[in-house]
C-alpha cells in the first residue's frame, strides 16, 4: 500500500498507482488512512459539517436525488455514441454527419446535456428489445479502417426510468460482460456512505442513473459498507508505460470530474502520517 504523502500532485498526468492503495479484488472500497469529509472552511465562514450532519442533508429525501434533466429531447432509451464537452456547433455537426455516413443511419442526433452535448442514435421503448440490441451491436462493431470509433457506445435510460437498481447495465459488475476485455479500469468519482447502508445504495444507484441520462457511461458498485459511482471503461491502452492517463478520452473525463466526492457532494480530505492534507481526486480502480 502506498503512503498518501507519496502521491503525485493533482494534474492531468497523475499516475494510476492509486490502484495499489486498494485490494485489487475489490472496486471502489477506499480504505484510506484518514478520511475527513469537509466543505470549504475559512475565516468568517461556518465550520464544515460533520459526517453525520452531511448524511442527514444528503439523504433527507429518503436517499433519492432530484430528477435529472437528462438529454434534451430524449423520450426513450437512446444509444449514446459519444459525450462531447466544449465542442463548437460546427464540430458537433461535422461529427453528426460523419456518424450518419459511417452507420448509414439518418437518426443520429446532437442532444444538449447538463455537461455539454451527446451524439446519440435512435430512440427505443425498451433497451432489451431485439431491434435495440441489434442496433447497439451494429454501432459497436462499425469500423473506419482499423478503428471502431463507437465501440464504447451505450444505452442511456429515458427521463422517467424507475428503480435504477433493477437496470443491469448500471451495475459495474456487468461491465466486463458488456464491453469485454476493454473493461479493465473505471474512474471512481463518488463514494456513498451513511448509517443506513440501504439508503446509501439507493442514492448511488440514482446518481448513476442521472449521469447515464446526461450522456455519461456511469455505473454503481456496492462494496462492503459503502457504495461508489464510477464513469467509463478503460484498458491498458488508455495508459502509458508509467501507468499515467494517456488517452484523450480519459484525460478529458478526469478534467470534467476531478474529485472523488463523499455522498456525491462533499470533498474528501486525506491526511498523511506527517499531517499533510489534500483533497482526494477521482481515481482509476479495477473493474471486477
Amino acid at each position: 500500500m502506498r503512503n498518501v504523502s507519496t502521491r503525485p500532485s493533482c494534474s492531468d498526468s497523475r499516475v494510476v498507482a492509486w490502484l495499489y492503495r486498494f485490494d485489487r479484488s475489490l472496486v471502489g472500497v477506499p480504505f484510506i488512512f484518514c478520511i475527513i469529509a469537509s466543505g470549504c472552511h475559512s475565516a468568517g465562514t461556518s465550520p464544515p459539517l460533520t459526517r453525520r450532519e452531511q448524511g442527514k442533508q444528503v439523504f433527507a429525501d429518503t436517499g433519492s436525488t432530484a430528477a435529472s434533466p437528462g438529454m434534451d429531447g430524449a423520450t426513450g432509451w437512446t444509444i449514446v455514441l459519444e459525450s462531447l464537452a466544449g465542442a463548437t456547433p460546427q464540430e458537433l455537426q461535422a461529427r453528426r454527419l460523419a456518424a450518419m455516413d459511417l452507420l448509414n443511419r439518418n437518426d443520429v442526433q446532437v442532444r444538449t446535456t447538463k455537461s455539454g452535448s451527446a451524439l446519440t442514435l435512435g430512440m427505443y421503448p425498451v433497451a432489451t428489445s431485439p431491434d435495440a440490441r441489434a442496433a447497439l451491436a451494429a454501432v459497436r462493431s462499425a469500423s473506419s479502417g482499423n478503428l471502431h470509433p463507437y465501440a464504447g457506445a451505450f444505452f442511456a435510460p429515458p427521463p422517467g426510468a424507475q428503480d435504477p437498481g433493477h437496470i443491469p447495465e448500471l451495475n459495474l459488475e456487468t461491465a466486463r460482460q458488456t464491453f469485454g476485455n476493454r473493461a479493465v479500469y473505471t474512474l471512481q468519482i463518488a463514494v456513498y456512505e451513511t448509517s443506513d447502508q440501504l439508503t446509501a445504495k439507493r442514492a448511488a444507484e440514482q446518481a448513476a442513473l442521472q449521469l447515464r441520462q446526461e450522456g455519461q457511461l456511469a455505473f454503481y458498485h456496492h462494496g462492503r459498507g459503502r457504495s461508489v459511482v464510477t464513469l467509463g471503461v478503460f484498458s491498458d491502452d488508455d495508459l502509458n508505460a508509467q501507468y499515467q492517463p494517456a488517452s484523450p478520452a480519459l484525460i478529458q473525463l478526469m478534467k470534467q470530474f476531478p474529485n472523488n466526492l463523499l455522498n456525491g457532494q462533499y470533498p474528501i480530505v486525506e491526511r498523511s502520517p506527517t499531517g499533510q492534507t489534500r483533497t482526494q481526486t477521482s481515481m482509476l480502480v479495477r473493474i471486477p
